[in-house]
């Protein structure tokens, strides 16, 4: 039987959902790619819900296959309305010739 080729489509990497990523990727039922559509706080950034910057102390890419579609928002950030911006996402859809696509986290 072959994997069910699933895409799973988020605003940038969150550190609650990459040991989520890492197990899916180990099932052989499943052939995941993650889609991401900015770097968000990959590097490290201010939050200010904790009100200071903040860095993973985890690899957040690490264990599955990822990649980042490109962000043409002219002022980029997951946190903001029209800070994520990717008409390409259609495309990287159509090509990957995924069988399912799940809609991770909160996307404005």
């Amino acid at each position: 039987m072959m994997p069910v080729r699933l895409a799973a489509l988020i605003s940038h990497p969150i550190q609650y959902f990459a040991p989520l990523y890492r197990e899916l990727a180990c099932r052989p039922e499943i052939a995941l790619t993650v889609l991401y559509c900015t770097r968000g706080s990959l590097a490290g950034a201010f939050d200010s819900g904790f009100g200071r910057a903040i860095q993973w102390d985890t690899p957040l890419l690490d264990g599955y296959s990822s990649r980042f579609i490109e962000n043409i928002s002219l002022r980029p950030d997951p946190q903001r309305f029209w800070g994520v911006v990717n008409p390409a996402v259609i495309g990287v859809l159509r090509r990957g010739n995924f069988d399912a696509l799940g809609c991770m986290g909160i996307m404005v």
